[in-house]
């Protein structure tokens, strides 16, 4: 009878640990599996987010591109125009900048002593008779160039910006001289100036 109880003791002892041993696996498999599918779904959510950064650089990319684009869109023939023109309204410096040509339209601002102003306009064919001071080639348009009118003392320039080529001691052209001539006018007509302008 001992004998019996002993051996039955054993027998469900191992039959126990056996069990136990594929309980700890099953759960150790159990953990294992859900540890896969996150790093699954990680994954998955990693490749569904890249293509979306990516998308969010490209947006960023071309809205720089567009605000470049006035300036690339410029006409060759407008290229001269663009930048810092330096000079002098009535008895004070004066600074216009053309910051973008698109079509015929101008955007940029001028700086009259410690007073600056934005600008938009239009460029214009020279409208007025032979070249001027340019004696050899080049070329000039005419600039109606206005400030916004929220200043009492804003108004309208009217210029004429050229450059001027001439051939040098080996019958070659080069660019010579940019400079530019014409008037502002305050809106309320109570002051007016000519202007001189020059590039370098």
């Amino acid at each position: 009878m001992l004998k019996s109880f002993i051996s039955l003791s054993i027998l469900s002892a191992f039959f126990f640990s056996c069990q136990n041993n594929d309980g700890k696996i099953e759960e150790l498999e159990k953990k294992m599996q859900l540890q896969n599918d996150a790093m699954a779904e990680e994954r998955e959510a990693d490749l569904k987010k890249t293509p979306v950064e990516n998308d969010s650089e490209i947006t960023k990319k071309s809205a720089q591109d567009v605000k470049a684009k006035p300036r690339m869109n410029c006409k060759a023939e407008y290229k001269y125009l663009l930048g810092n023109w330096k000079g002098t309204l009535r008895d004070k410096s004066l600074t216009v900048v053309i910051e973008s040509i698109e079509g015929d339209i101008i955007k940029g601002y001028n700086i009259v002593g410690t007073n600056k102003r934005p600008l938009n306009g239009r460029i214009y064919q020279n409208d007025l008779e032979g070249d001027g001071e340019c004696l050899g080639n080049g070329d000039s348009y005419k600039l109606v160039l206005s400030e916004p009118g929220d200043n009492k003392w804003d108004g309208v320039f009217k210029i004429y910006l050229r450059f001027c080529t001439y051939e040098n001691e080996y019958g070659e052209m080069e660019e010579i001289s940019y400079n530019g001539f014409g008037e502002w006018k305050a809106n309320s007509g109570a002051k007016s100036g000519d202007v001189t302008l020059s590039k370098n």
